[in-house]
């Protein structure tokens, strides 16, 4: 594989493979949100379990910025604890450094699905797969709206579900040809919850 295509490849990895042990079908799910919109991803790490409580959860104090050597002297110079930097958003960062390039500035978060919940309340394997990217669509959203303006909120996380659901309904054939273990499940559609 050519460099360019394997380094271009490594902006959308995300270690999933606690949720894949939890469900064999939580792949398909991440699968969907990469065909959907691929830079939903494009900061997160990981994809983990929410053993409890919600459908999902991002924690912006799970944050892990890489940032250039040069960088760390420039934070050191003006009295900022490197430690800090990763509860800091990208345009906090931006703000108080901006001779700092930002495509240097690279986040590496964790969301959390609750796999067991969804799966338990899903009628089908449809039903789960969807509502489980879709939360994965929710947390990805508060984690670019919390890098890109400093907070987050639940409107735009909750319109972001509703158009990927929007968006699953309209290529639902598709995606039953792609993923043939999802067919003839299209009843439950209907029922799936915006969270």
């Amino acid at each position: 594989m050519e460099f360019k295509n394997w380094f271009g490849k490594q902006d959308t990895e995300v270690d999933e493979a606690e949720i894949d042990r939890l469900y064999d079908k939580a792949h398909i799910s991440v699968e969907l949100v990469r065909e959907y919109k691929p830079e939903l991803l494009n900061n997160v790490s990981t994809i983990a379990n929410l053993a409890s409580g919600a459908y999902g959860l991002y924690n912006s104090g799970e944050n892990k910025k890489v940032l250039p050597t040069n960088a760390k002297f420039i934070f050191d110079q003006k009295h900022i604890d490197p430690k800090t930097i990763d509860l800091l958003p990208k345009s906090v960062i931006k703000q108080q450094f901006p001779e700092i390039d930002e495509k240097q500035i690279k986040e590496s978060d964790t969301i959390h699905v609750n796999i067991s919940r969804i799966v338990k309340e899903s009628k089908t394997d449809l039903d789960a797969v969807l509502q489980i990217a879709s939360t994965i669509v929710h947390e990805c959203t508060h984690e670019m709206e919390r890098e890109e303006t400093g907070q987050t909120s639940e409107v735009g996380p909750q319109r972001a579900e509703r158009e990927f659901m929007n968006w699953a309904k309209q290529n639902i054939k598709r995606i039953q040809d792609k993923h043939p273990e999802l067919k003839g499940q299209e009843d439950g559609l209907q029922r799936i919850s915006v969270n």
